[in-house]
């Protein structure tokens, strides 16, 4: 199934979010998949669209590795 998860960067700055991806890559858990992401015009929201069997997957991504990236997670939407 995919989902939608909607993010905010913390203070409206990627840049720490970004520095992290270049380090360390996406550090996605194992039984959820990276699909495709973007950002809006003012670099404050991203969207990213994820895959997994489960949706526990996507329920168990720690929330501090969220706020350890710099961003907080608005919503998960399945939409497929």
């Amino acid at each position: 199934m995919l989902y939608m998860v909607i993010e905010d960067f913390r203070g409206g700055d990627p840049a720490p979010v970004y520095q992290r991806l270049r380090d360390r890559g996406r550090m996605v858990p194992e039984g959820l998949q990276y699909v495709d992401s973007w950002v809006t015009q003012d670099l404050k929201r991203c969207f990213q669209i994820m895959e997994c069997t489960e949706r526990a997957a996507l329920d168990n991504v720690d929330c501090g590795m969220e706020r350890s990236r710099g961003l907080r997670r608005h919503t998960c939407r399945h939409f497929r």
